[in-house]
């Protein structure tokens, strides 16, 4: 049963506050902005100029100060003392294991920490708990230039964990389940530059005409590097898809070529197949 005297914030979703259980009300949508730039600004102070620029920017009414002092009013009841004034603007005094965005950078930063021992297995398992955390788009349906930038930090956050993830995946051996994950996220991050375009090398299999590679260089060993490629057939996923991975750095292990094709009935699919040195491939 979880303790009704302490209090839980989420930021990775929609901000929400928690005692026991139990939801705290945190009123309309610039209120609930005015904790969550308190909530990040943690341990620091945040001043009453810089919670009226985040809420309105450079269009703050002139009622923008009372209105913010009205927020902090309300949040504080809502909160209890844990808002304190100080040096001219507001804080809030909370542990780092109150608030959902900080247990995830703690369980990110474990689960690297493992990868780099040597230790994939509880690295991508870490890593995965780590992402396990968000509950949608996060600082979802707040208002202001702040909301925004930060909603854009978070999700480029979010996604350099996923790949981590991918990277610990690869290392233990997973990659033909990684096929269809590694299409969609080069579909939703197009111009992302450790997810971008890439042709295949002469005397490639012909797979289609389109591809995806992933470059990346493992944390802690700064030679090594995975790529992967994912090339498409033009009947789409369904009908045939092709995964190259090469490893590369001191534990590097020959390319290699997963195939995934609707397999006839009663017959399994192909395993994985021996590529071509892709040495002298166009990036």
């Amino acid at each position: 049963m979880s303790d009704p005297s302490v209090l839980r914030f989420s930021l990775l979703g929609p901000v929400q506050a928690g005692r026991g259980g139990v939801d705290v009300p945190l009123g309309p949508p610039q209120q609930r902005l005015v904790l969550a730039i308190l909530l990040l600004r943690r341990p620091g102070v945040a001043g009453l100029d810089e919670l009226i620029d985040g809420i309105w920017g450079e269009a703050s009414p002139r009622t923008a100060a009372g209105t913010v002092r009205s927020y902090v009013y309300r949040l504080r009841r809502a909160l209890g003392p844990c808002l304190v004034t100080e040096g001219g603007g507001y804080a809030l005094d909370v542990p780092d294991g109150a608030v959902d965005l900080a247990d995830f950078e703690a369980e990110a930063a474990r689960g690297r920490e493992l990868v780099a021992a040597g230790d994939p297995d509880a690295g991508a398992r870490m890593l995965e708990a780590a992402l396990a955390r968000w509950r949608g788009v996060p600082l979802a349906g707040l208002p202001g230039p702040f909301a925004r930038i930060q909603r854009e930090r978070l999700a480029e956050l979010r996604l350099s964990v996923l790949l981590e993830r991918v990277e610990a995946d690869l290392a233990r051996g997973r990659h033909a389940r990684l096929v269809p994950e590694l299409g969609a996220l080069c579909a939703e991050y197009p111009l992302n530059g450790r997810l971008r375009l890439a042709e295949p090398w002469p005397g490639a299999p012909r797979l289609g005409a389109a591809g995806v590679t992933l470059t990346a260089t493992a944390p802690g060993a700064a030679a090594a590097t995975a790529t992967a490629s994912a090339r498409f057939a033009p009947g789409g996923p369904a009908v045939g898809a092709g995964f190259l991975l090469a490893l590369g750095g001191a534990a590097a292990a020959a390319p290699v070529l997963l195939r995934r094709r609707r397999a006839r009935r009663g017959t399994p699919a192909a395993g994985p197949e021996p590529a071509p040195d892709p040495a002298g491939a166009r990036a």
